[in-house]
């Protein structure tokens, strides 16, 4: 009696241990996964640099010159960047202010409508992969009061100056209005299968 219960839960552990055991990932999955990694790295690293940059110029001439900055070399950094890692980075928003940030791909879209119908702790960055091209999705928010000195409420956040130079650069700027924390849009790293 003594030896069958040990028996019994010896195979009750083991079956138990093998239970909790992960089925193995796909070759799929474990693509995926490295793709989510490296994406969420890169758009860290883009992220860090602009606002570094950005803040750099914020404290040189305020947030005229941080738009005058931006206008000028945002592009540059991604693109180089994008160099680096051998990618495409992109940030798409529905509420843009560079015209070349609006989403263009049906697939963009989709996505950015998929994100302003969630919660933003719902949100999360996850990756499509279409047989040719792996596509990297991160959603990003207004994350810092200093943000909303370009893009939150004209007259209460957003000076005069700073209206008028936004108006002149981006005619057609559609990035204001947000408070803290607002979802803004997403970042948009594209990685070739192969």
């Amino acid at each position: 009696m003594k030896y069958s219960a040990i028996l019994f839960l010896f195979i009750f552990i083991l079956f138990e241990c093998q239970s909790k055991k992960k089925s193995p990932m796909t070759t799929e999955q474990k693509k995926s996964n490295r793709t989510e990694d490296l994406g969420d790295s890169i758009a860290t690293i883009a992220q860090i640099e602009l606002l570094k940059n950005v803040q750099k110029a914020m404290k040189e001439g305020g947030p005229t010159n941080a738009i005058q900055y931006c206008n000028i070399h945002a592009s540059d950094i991604l693109e180089n960047l994008a160099k680096k890692y051998n990618c495409q980075i992109k940030r798409i928003s529905l509420k843009n202010r560079n015209p070349n940030h609006y989403p263009v791909d049906p697939q963009d879209l989709e996505v950015l409508q998929k994100f302003e119908k969630i919660s933003i702790e719902e949100q999360h960055a996850f990756t499509i992969n279409d047989g040719d091209k792996n596509y990297y999705y991160k959603p990003i928010y207004t994350a810092m009061p200093a943000c909303l000195k370009c893009h939150g409420k004209p007259d209460t956040d957003i000076d005069r100056p700073t209206q008028k130079i936004l108006a002149k650069l981006y005619p057609k700027d559609r990035a204001t209005g947000y408070a803290l924390n607002d979802f803004r849009g997403a970042w948009k790293i594209i990685f070739s299968s192969q």
